[in-house]
C-alpha cells in the first residue's frame, strides 16, 4: 500500500475513535454531571454505572480515543519516513 494509502487508513481510524469517543464519553459524560444521568446508549452498552465508575468508565473511553489517535498519528510520521 502506498503512503496516501496507509495515510487514509490512519485518518480513518482516527476518526472512527473520536466519533466513538464523542457518544460514548463525552456525552455521557457531561451529561452525567449535569442530571447524574449517562443517557440510553450508554446504559444500554455499558449498564447502569454509579459511584466513581460513573465518571472512570466515560473518562476511560476518552482516554483510549486520545491514546489511539496518538498511535495512529505516529504511524503516519513513520510511514511517510520510510
Amino acid at each position: 500500500m502506498n503512503d496516501s494509502g496507509q495515510s487514509k487508513v490512519f485518518d480513518v481510524v482516527q476518526t472512527v475513535a473520536v466519533l466513538a469517543a464523542i457518544p460514548l464519553g463525552v456525552i455521557p459524560l457531561v451529561q452525567y454531571l449535569a442530571s447524574s444521568d449517562h443517557g440510553r446508549l450508554f446504559r444500554a452498552l455499558f449498564g447502569e454505572q454509579t459511584g466513581s465508575m460513573a465518571l472512570l468508565l466515560p473518562g476511560l473511553v476518552i482516554a483510549v480515543a486520545v491514546v489511539i489517535v496518538g498511535v495512529a498519528e505516529v504511524g503516519k510520521k513513520r510511514g511517510g519516513a520510510s
